[in-house]
């Protein structure tokens, strides 16, 4: 049975918000033939897209996240895999979306290359990301990375204490793009000249990375199950403030591109 997009999405995953899949969603061609979500994660957000694809393709490197997903979603097809090399042959996608992981990616050249050699003349790639706006330096995931390079002493002390983690988050800087980075991105690409971006949407303010702060405070102090019934209320608020468009202020960024 396929999900209702707007009553069954899994708000548990925090790599993939509601608002994003409602966003690329929207963007995605009804009737689609073959659509890739690269970076699925346990593919909570890519079985909605069986509405409007006939064939629906997931991908990420997590290897306990493409076993999770293989055994919740059987209609789709789940490869474990980086961006960067991708285990599809040239032209076989008509959609690609990659919602909130661009930022994670080890070279964003490569994984776009790719995706372009992937997918057809015509087809469409919808890509969202945190937005270079006044808000970007509350970015909770960058917290570790400031710590460790700047004041390696008190990093090691929180860490002690469970109050920081050694996660990849922390490995690697959260990256935002404003549309210039986005842009100058593609253009380095094998897209250059070959793509037009047909809709842009900048969007949430300060909401939303406050409801990541408070999220990620908690779960060092109490079980997750519990903090996202805790914040529950909050999140509802960074749910509405996600649709409102604030432009160069905004903590989000989402754009629709048309391969040429």
């Amino acid at each position: 049975m396929q999900p209702d997009l707007h009553h069954g999405l899994d708000m548990s995953s925090r790599h993939r918000p509601l608002n994003r899949i409602r966003l690329a969603y929207r963007w995605v061609p009804r009737g689609t033939k073959r659509l890739l979500d690269a970076g699925c994660a346990a593919g909570d957000g890519t079985c909605h897209y069986l509405q409007k694809a006939k064939e629906v393709w997931g991908i990420d490197p997590d290897e306990g996240s493409i076993l999770s997903a293989r055994r919740r979603y059987r209609d789709i097809d789940f490869a474990q895999g980086q961006l960067e090399v991708l285990p599809f042959a040239d032209g076989f996608f008509d959609v690609v979306t990659l919602t909130d992981v661009l930022e994670h990616v080890h070279d964003e050249e490569a994984a776009l290359n790719e995706i372009y050699r992937v997918t057809k003349v015509g087809s469409t790639i919808i890509v969202t990301t945190p937005h270079a706006g006044m808000f970007a330096w509350l970015d909770p995931y960058n917290y570790g990375t400031v710590l460790r390079s700047y004041l390696p002493r008190t990093y090691q002390l929180l860490r002690r204490v469970g109050l920081a983690r050694a996660s990849a988050q922390c490995i690697q800087k959260h990256r935002h793009y404003s549309l210039d980075d986005l842009e100058r991105l593609l253009d380095r690409s094998e897209f250059r000249c070959a793509y037009k971006i047909t809709a842009t949407f900048r969007s949430g303010c300060l909401v939303y990375p406050l409801y990541l702060n408070l999220f990620e405070a908690l779960t060092r102090l109490f079980p997750q199950r519990v903090v996202e019934m805790s914040t529950t209320p909050v999140r509802w608020l960074a749910e509405l403030d996600y649709w409102i468009p604030y432009g160069q202020a905004a903590y989000n960024i989402g754009i629709c591109v048309k391969r040429s």
